[in-house]
């Protein structure tokens, strides 16, 4: 918990994040792994999806100039489109980004923060999850009246089809400087600076949308994995377990595996 409190004062202090009640369990030490084909995934599509983006942008008068009908108002509008001046580089971007079970990788937001930080925070999405509605999360009555709600609302809603985002082994933060194994589901921002991808950010949480006061973050790395677990699909499978068990605890001093209650592996 020291370590862990240490580590938030930081945070806070030094590079101005937003404090929240969960602030003593917003990091954990254990660290999660991508496989390479999962990173260079996520690298190639989003600096490709960024080159695009920057690209309409340069001609949004000119050459892209039928986008601006998708634009609604926003205030500076007319002097902003106006600028004869080159547009100032984008400091950073920050896309949100979830993989799905079969490890297909999707993109929920493109975060352009300067200059389009005052934008982001008018549109319905608002900051992390707020006035975000997962249908299958209601009952079918109050889904309805949710639709209702939001279709007779002044504010722009965006529709988006739900995928069914995996949930990954990793560990969350916990009570004496410890760190619990824990199923989440993790929303890796990744972050462009100059075209290039600079870095990850991982906030995981233990529902489809992130709470700002229950997100939690830990390092992470990528890793070849030599190891692929397989459903066993045989009729000795008792007699196979045995054997496993038999040789982990006789040769290796695995004890664990004896429950007497459930099987450990």
């Amino acid at each position: 918990m020291e370590k862990q409190i240490k580590y938030t004062e930081e945070a806070l202090f030094n590079n101005y994040m937003v404090s929240s009640l969960g602030e003593e369990y917003v990091h954990s030490q254990m660290p999660f792994y991508f496989d390479k084909d999962t990173y260079d995934d996520m690298v190639l599509y989003s600096e490709e999806i960024n080159r695009i983006s920057l690209g309409i942008l340069q001609e949004i008068t000119d050459t892209h100039k039928k986008v601006l009908n998708y634009f609604d108002d926003f205030l500076f509008e007319d002097k902003i489109f106006k600028l004869k001046y080159p547009i100032a580089p984008m400091f950073w971007t920050r896309y949100d980004t979830f993989r799905d079970a079969d490890k297909n990788i999707y993109f929920a937001e493109f975060n352009y923060d300067k200059p389009c930080g005052p934008k982001e925070t008018h549109l319905a999405l608002g900051r992390y999850s707020q006035e975000v509605y997962i249908g299958k999360l209601y009952a079918q009555e109050k889904c309805n009246e949710q639709v209702k709600i939001v279709c007779e609302s002044n504010e722009i809603h965006i529709r988006q089809d739900l995928i069914n985002i995996k949930e990954e082994y990793t560990y969350a933060p916990s009570d004496n400087n410890m760190n619990i194994p824990t199923l989440a589901f993790g929303n890796f921002g990744i972050y462009l600076i100059n075209y290039k991808v600079q870095g990850f950010l991982v906030r995981w949480s233990k529902s489809f949308l992130t709470n700002d006061n229950y997100t939690w973050m830990c390092p992470l790395g990528i890793k070849e994995f030599s190891i692929r677990i397989k459903k066993l699909n045989t009729k000795n499978r008792k007699e196979i377990w045995d054997e496993i068990i038999e040789e982990v605890t006789f040769e290796y001093d695995f004890t664990s595996a004896y429950t007497n209650i459930n099987e450990y592996i």
